[in-house]
């Protein structure tokens, strides 16, 4: 064979290789346009019309939040709700920003400084309005900082269509504590329904948006991987004696899976 039949074989493999890419691309924009891009708009028509009758009625949502050096504070507010998106024509990315506000300013003597420093980067941090003044000791060395304003917690729940993996990533931004939470649902199970939960979990009627059970797809992907990973480690103790061996116990990732795979519809996690 000479090198001019090597270079056809090699021709021939990257042609089949972009004729496979270039189907693989018609079949997630067709994917995109059938299912992704409506759901999507749907979604940000629903949440449009909620922060409007959220508007007219005034609803007020109590929150609570465990905020760092002064700890847990109570009565804050759910406001300032406004929705934004990538492309009204090819949406990917669509977020509902808003934040949780005391009523009333209140003062907070935070001690030693380390705490208030703490206290004070969380306030710069969610864009608050303050007034500080520092506490000293007998030695008029500052010890801490006293600070009176408005707590505020800037809240973002984002939503990112996942094209290649047809799937919805939801990222909940200081919604549950001031803290990230990541879910991920199959564009499928995203409907009216969803959407209602969603509100729900908005409201803080019920929290459980990102803990409901896993498309059957989805969950027959993770069992295929949980089980290919049992194999391999039973291959890898295989050369072990089995009277003297002891059970092999899971942990990491795949735990989680078989919690994942456990859970019923509708209820929380552990």
């Amino acid at each position: 064979m000479g090198i001019l039949d090597d270079l056809k074989q090699e021709a021939n493999k990257a042609r089949e290789k972009q004729q496979t890419e270039a189907e693989r691309r018609a079949e997630l924009e067709a994917y995109y346009d059938a299912r992704i891009k409506p759901t999507m708009l749907s979604l940000l028509g629903y949440l449009n019309e909620m922060i409007e009758q959220l508007e007219v009625i005034g609803m007020q949502i109590p929150v609570s939040y465990e905020l760092p050096a002064v700890g847990q504070v109570h009565d804050l507010k759910q406001t300032g709700y406004r929705v934004n998106i990538d492309s009204g024509e090819r949406p990917k990315k669509l977020g509902l920003l808003f934040h949780c506000e005391a009523p009333k300013e209140q003062t907070y003597d935070v001690m030693p400084q380390p705490k208030a420093d703490e206290f004070r980067t969380f306030l710069e941090t969610n864009r608050a309005l303050y007034m500080e003044a520092p506490i000293r000791d007998h030695r008029n060395k500052p010890v801490g900082a006293s600070f009176r304003g408005k707590v505020r917690i800037c809240v973002r729940l984002l939503f990112h269509a996942d094209i290649g993996r047809q799937r919805l990533e939801f990222i909940s931004s200081n919604f549950e504590g001031l803290k990230t939470a990541r879910f991920s649902f199959d564009f499928n199970t995203v409907d009216e329904k969803w959407m209602d939960q969603l509100g729900h979990y908005i409201l803080r009627k019920d929290t459980r948006l990102g803990r409901f059970d896993l498309s059957e797809s989805y969950r027959r992907q993770l069992q295929e991987q949980v089980l290919a990973e049992q194999a391999k480690r039973h291959a890898e103790i295989g050369g072990q004696d089995s009277a003297g061996s002891s059970a092999v116990t899971d942990t990491g990732f795949f735990d989680q899976v078989r919690k994942t795979l456990t859970t019923p519809i509708g209820k929380p996690r552990s």
